[in-house]
């Protein structure tokens, strides 16, 4: 719709004064993030290309500003009207799929200062339209004829980035999130001693049809194992001639050595 020459901006959105925020929200500009990445991939297009290419309004028109305004201020578009290109946020949300796209929106959402205040403010509680208008002129100094733009688009871009929730007029809020990293349980270390033991213990046991040791009078796997670690040796055949007229107590030691080999 025209108004004379100039056509009429979606509710009020001229300049009023006040602080600045986006005049658009993340949810409306969505729309058109994938055609902007497809057509600043290799080169940058002018104010007048991507009124016609992107938004699919006239060159020189006024809303087509307002919404290049929008999309830098949330930090997915860079450049000046002659130079314009997609920044690598907005390449990001075009291929993300819907459950990393909320955390990237809310990268977009965190550009906006003036919103994240207003977040902190209401954040894990719940509030009604009128109240954040409200906050807005008194603690923002936003211009009171744009109380409601303001609300209107600080909602629709906390919604898209999972911010909030809207029930009627009362919107609940969250907080900001944190990416979930799935965890990944890494292989447990092993000593090379116990991997040894462990492989000698299944080597070691033979087991019949029945789930039974073959020699019932064999010892267990943890008697085994306690052997190995006391360097006793088994199956020896050991064949002693003992001399009268040896030391008593060289052959004590000898007899204790044995025994301790298990060769005895």
């Amino acid at each position: 719709m025209k108004k004379g020459n100039v056509e009429n901006l979606e509710g009020k959105r001229g300049k009023k004064g006040g602080t600045t925020f986006p005049r658009y929200g993340l949810k409306h500009l969505s729309a058109f993030l994938k055609s902007l990445v497809s057509k600043t991939h290799i080169n940058t297009i002018d104010i007048a290309q991507i009124n016609a290419g992107v938004f699919g309004v006239g060159a020189k028109s006024i809303p087509g500003k307002v919404k290049c305004s929008a999309l830098k201020q949330f930090g997915l578009l860079e450049g000046d009207y002659t130079k314009f290109k997609a920044t690598e946020l907005c390449s990001k949300i075009t291929i993300a799929d819907s459950g990393e796209q909320k955390f990237l929106f809310q990268t977009a959402f965190k550009n906006v200062k003036i919103f994240v205040n207003t977040l902190n403010t209401f954040q894990n509680s719940k509030a009604e339209k009128s109240k954040i208008g409200q906050y807005a002129v008194s603690t923002l100094k936003v211009h009171p004829d744009m109380k409601d733009d303001f609300t209107n688009v600080f909602v629709e871009s906390a919604e898209i980035s999972g911010l909030c929730t809207i029930e009627g007029n009362a919107i609940t809020f969250s907080s900001f999130q944190t990416p979930i990293v799935p965890k990944v349980d890494l292989p447990e270390e092993h000593n090379e001693e116990d991997v040894d033991e462990e492989q000698e213990d299944e080597n070691s046991t033979d087991i019949n049809s029945n789930g039974k040791n073959e020699n019932g009078s064999k010892q267990d796997n943890s008697q085994r194992s306690s052997q190995r670690k006391q360097g006793q040796v088994s199956n020896i055949n050991v064949n002693i001639d003992v001399d009268p007229s040896m030391d008593p107590e060289k052959l004590e030691k000898l007899l204790k050595l044995l025994k301790n080999y298990g060769a005895i």
